[in-house]
């Protein structure tokens, strides 16, 4: 007799045990990668930001992530893809829980980059800026450029890096604080914060850049004399391609 309620218990066990692991399916997804997906460079767009406090500051994204994308739930040579991205950037055992969404299941969707790596930014215009600089003359000294990477991150072992010359709000321009803050509630202490003097930026040592699709935000240091001078910006990539925006820092 008390076998037999020893063996009814254990199969009792073993029902609930996996009830509960095909609940655990139904309700969440596993993913191997932080990156939640990989844009390209033909949705680069220019994005100005309207609010008094962060007048001309404007933001180079994606404009739309989900308009052509890979991920981890692509298939055929787009998932070729992604893999062979997930390894070269050493992104393979992140092996995360997410809550599944009835619209979309990649809940990590701020984890969005760019899949050509970026190895600069430069930025110039198209009539003098002022009398230092003229047509064509690089004005990477007179924009601040604020970003991230996930990188240091990944490197860890998916594990939070803070260094002593890690970046806070309150050190870098005000009309950029808010975006920092944004951006490290966003990406939940997973990135590292990039900032400093557009010309100063080594874009060549970060294999990831940026959140949510977003390559970074930029914010002159000294304004044009005409505020309708055309902007000319160029992303280089990896691969040798180059992403050319033209804009003027009131749209």
């Amino acid at each position: 007799m008390k076998k037999s309620n020893c063996s009814i218990f254990l199969v009792g066990l073993l029902s609930m045990v996996a009830f509960l692991y095909s609940c655990d399916k139904s309700l969440y997804v596993t993913y191997n990668n932080y990156v939640s997906a990989y844009v390209f460079e033909e949705s680069l767009r220019i994005i100005h930001y309207k609010s008094d406090d962060m007048t001309h500051v404007f933001r180079i994204a994606s404009h739309d992530p989900k308009a052509n994308f890979i991920s981890p739930h692509s298939t055929g040579e787009d998932k070729k893809l992604f893999e062979a991205l997930s390894i070269k950037n050493k992104d393979t055992s992140y092996n995360r829980k997410f809550i599944k969404n009835d619209l979309d299941d990649i809940n990590h969707s701020n984890n969005v980059f760019f899949a050509e790596r970026i190895t600069d930014i430069s930025i110039t215009s198209d009539t003098d800026w002022n009398s230092d600089y003229p047509a064509g003359a690089s004005l990477n000294d007179l924009f601040l450029y604020l970003s991230c990477s996930p990188d240091a991150y990944i490197l860890n072992g998916y594990k939070k890096v803070i260094t002593e010359s890690y970046i806070t709000t309150e050190s870098i321009d005000v009309r950029l604080q808010d975006l920092l803050s944004w951006t490290n509630a966003n990406s939940g202490d997973t990135t590292t914060p990039i900032y400093g003097v557009l010309s100063d930026i080594e874009f060549e040592k970060y294999n990831l850049l940026g959140i949510s699709g977003i390559i970074g935000w930029f914010a002159p240091t000294v304004l044009p004399d005409n505020l309708n001078t055309k902007m000319k910006i160029t992303v280089t990539y990896e691969n040798g391609k180059t992403s050319v925006l033209e804009d003027s820092l009131t749209p």
